[in-house]
């Protein structure tokens, strides 16, 4: 469900099992595939209860399921920001003129201000994570 970066090259056959089409258009210079917001949505929607019972226990999972629908659309938010960043870094990878501390460092500042965009709440439990780990 999440990104995962893989370069491959891809055949006529792989392409179309992955459900693209075989050829890229004349000014593509690369393509990917993420899960779309739908999808992170669906599934966050059908594991997060059992992901609840199993940390907090049943009765906090029964009493949470009412706020299920705008937890489980908060958190698919963090893997459309997993693929916003994701392009983000490639592209940022071919600006040869950027060393590397500014790649990381706008790389950085890129998912601080998406993650805000997409959702304060995901902004803020970023921002709660990184402080976790200093």
């Amino acid at each position: 469900m999440a990104c995962r970066l893989a370069i491959a090259s891809l055949d006529g056959a792989a392409l179309s099992a992955c459900g693209l089409g075989s050829t890229l258009p004349p000014d593509a210079e690369w393509r990917i595939c993420c899960p779309s917001n739908r999808l992170a949505a669906k599934l966050t929607g059908e594991f997060a209860p059992t992901a609840i019972e199993r940390k907090k226990g049943k009765a906090f999972a029964i009493m949470a399921a009412p706020l299920l629908p705008l937890a489980s659309a908060e958190a698919a938010k963090t893997f459309q920001l997993a693929r916003d960043c994701l392009v983000f870094e490639l592209w940022a990878e071919r600006q040869q003129n950027w060393p590397p501390e500014r790649r990381a460092s706008e790389s950085d500042r890129y998912q601080r201000e998406r993650a805000f965009r997409l959702s304060p709440v995901l902004a803020l439990a970023l921002q709660i994570a990184r402080k976790e780990q200093e």
